[in-house]
């Protein structure tokens, strides 16, 4: 998607739990493992296994931000901005990389 002239990437959510629950409470709590929520600004935990989703398709794809979204038929939808974390990215590629060339591409050998 083109935004404020950048190509951003965008991951939609269609969290079964809120079909009928809103993704906000009235307190201003979330019942989605993926958010955190504090004086109801969303982020997306960096724990979430959509976090490390979201960083390697932002580094496959060369894109330094994303659009997260997640919709809700009962309130409104929530949509949050996740900026390429470098930190992040220099801890989990080095071990995909390892990963991959010690056991993963042997095995692909294999099955050619």
């Amino acid at each position: 998607m083109r935004y404020q002239g950048n190509t951003v990437l965008v991951e939609i959510k269609c969290p079964a739990r809120c079909e009928k629950v809103p993704i906000i409470d009235k307190e201003g709590k979330t019942i989605l493992e993926f958010f955190d929520c504090q004086a109801g600004t969303l982020t997306l935990k960096k724990s979430h296994s959509y976090y490390t989703q979201l960083q390697l398709q932002l580094y496959i794809m060369n894109l330094s931000q994303a659009v997260f979204y997640a919709w809700s038929p009962v309130q409104d939808d929530k949509f949050l901005f996740v900026d390429r974390d470098m930190n992040f990215l220099s801890e989990v590629v080095p071990k995909l990389e390892f990963f991959y060339f010690t056991y993963l591409l042997e095995e692909l050998s294999k099955t050619t």
